[in-house]
């Protein structure tokens, strides 16, 4: 009898991880939209990376999670406003990574990982 286990995976990289660590029949799930509302994720972890903040964006993602909600509502209500100086695509996926928690603990972790690289 052999196990199945659904896995969302949202990029390549995380893709050959599970692939080579899997020893049951995985059924994946990798979509477009998903890859590239991650596109932004490198310029993102570059723009912490140069402020100082990677830390404690890692640190937001996971201890206010319950509050992301509220953030996200809040960069829709001023997305007339912000648009004016963040592209419109880039704001769409800031708000779909706060509305997620999955994808915030995600990128969380992906901030840590490039933190651990260097």
């Amino acid at each position: 009898m052999s196990l199945a286990c659904r896995i969302k995976v949202h990029s390549p990289k995380t893709y050959h991880k599970i692939i080579e660590k899997c020893t049951c029949s995985c059924i994946l799930c990798y979509t477009l939209s998903m890859q590239k509302e991650r596109s932004f994720w490198n310029n993102w972890g570059n723009f912490l990376k140069n402020w100082g903040l990677q830390d404690m964006a890692a640190i937001f993602l996971e201890a206010a999670a319950p509050i992301h909600l509220l953030f996200a509502q809040a960069l829709y209500l001023g997305k007339p406003y912000l648009a004016l100086f963040v592209p419109s695509d880039r704001l769409t996926a800031l708000t779909t990574l706060l509305e997620d928690q999955d994808e915030s603990l995600q990128f969380a972790a992906y901030l840590r990982e490039e933190e651990s690289t260097q």
